[in-house]
Order: C-alpha cells, then sequence, then structure tokens
C-alpha cells in the first residue's frame, strides 16, 4: 500500500473513532403537553442500589407531593435513575438531594421523567429547553413556561432542528445535529 492509501486508511479510521452523536431532547411544551400527570414533588429518600464500572449507580428516588399542577398525582412515588457517583450536586447525572424540588412527568401510572427545579441541568437531553430552543436555568423560568401548556390537550408531535447558536444548541450539541421534540399546536 502506497502513501496515499495509508493516508487515506488513516482517515478512514479516525472518522469511524469520532463520537458524534445526533441529539434529541423533549420540549418543556411537549412534555407537559404529552403527559396525563405534572407535579412538583419533593425528594423524600434515596435508595443507591448497584455501582456499574463506570461509576454509575442505579438509585430510587422517593418522591412526595408538593403541588398537582395537571391531572391527579399520587401523594408519593419513586424514580429510578442512574447518578454518576463523582458528580456533585447540580452536575449532569447528579443525584438530587434530599428535599429537592422536581418537576415530575406522568406517563400512564409511573413518572416518566424528572427535572430539577433546585439544580436545573445546563447540558444534555434532560435539561430544560423551550420550544423556542432557550435553555432554562431557574425554578421561575420553568414553571412560568409550564403554566400556559398546563390546560391544553394531547397534540402531536415534530422534531425540529435546533437552530446553531441558541440555547437549546448550547446545550444539546455534541458533535452532530440537535433536535428538539415540540407540539404541533
Amino acid at each position: 500500500m502506497g502513501a496515499g492509501g495509508r493516508v487515506l486508511l488513516a482517515l478512514m479510521v479516525l472518522a469511524a473513532l469520532a463520537r458524534a452523536e445526533i441529539m434529541v431532547a423533549d420540549s418543556l411544551e411537549w412534555l407537559v403537553v404529552s403527559s396525563p400527570t405534572v407535579a412538583v414533588m419533593r425528594v423524600e429518600g434515596a435508595v443507591r442500589e448497584n455501582r456499574d464500572d463506570v461509576g454509575y449507580i442505579q438509585t430510587t428516588l422517593k418522591l412526595a407531593l408538593v403541588k398537582a399542577l395537571k391531572g391527579q398525582p399520587p401523594p408519593t412515588t419513586t424514580y429510578g435513575i442512574l447518578v454518576l457517583d463523582s458528580a456533585r450536586p447540580g452536575e449532569l447525572n447528579s443525584q438530587p438531594q434530599e428535599g429537592e424540588e422536581l418537576l415530575a412527568f406522568w406517563r400512564g401510572h409511573s413518572v416518566r421523567r424528572v427535572l430539577s427545579l433546585k439544580h436545573p441541568p445546563a447540558r444534555g437531553e434532560q435539561a430544560a429547553y423551550t420550544s423556542s430552543f432557550k435553555l432554562l436555568r431557574s425554578r421561575e423560568e420553568i414553571l412560568a413556561a409550564v403554566q400556559p401548556w398546563l390546560a391544553r390537550p394531547a397534540s402531536k408531535s415534530r422534531k425540529v432542528e435546533v437552530p446553531t447558536g441558541s440555547g437549546a444548541f448550547q446545550g444539546l450539541y455534541s458533535g452532530s445535529t440537535c433536535y428538539l421534540i415540540v407540539p404541533t399546536e
């Protein structure tokens, strides 16, 4: 194999090793309209179960109802998450602390997603994004964005590309295209 062939082979190997990942996240509006139940819940405890080789721990949060926003949430429930053992409070994949309030979204009879109201993530698909591509970082912003959608009926969704330079792009970008799931209204 000549020098040109080796360079081409090296480029192909490097391209295969690249870890660009398409990111897709639910907008807050879609989470609200697609969930029959939405509530503010308080962490009352956590049971840490298994630790894997990378340092993630399967954790079951015990949650107590603070305020129902939509539907009829139970007074208590549980929610399983993976937390990174080395993450500090408020960091991506950190464990919510006892007493911390979470915004919980149900699918059927179980919680499908929670969002910290004390330490909303700044990155990843678990952060709070609006259909106008904003990244929300405070309790007040999140609850204000959710409020107008609580009485709206379930609708269909669509996947939209996140514009470069938006808050949602900053939080989702990992080397490839980013999308948000939004209600069709």
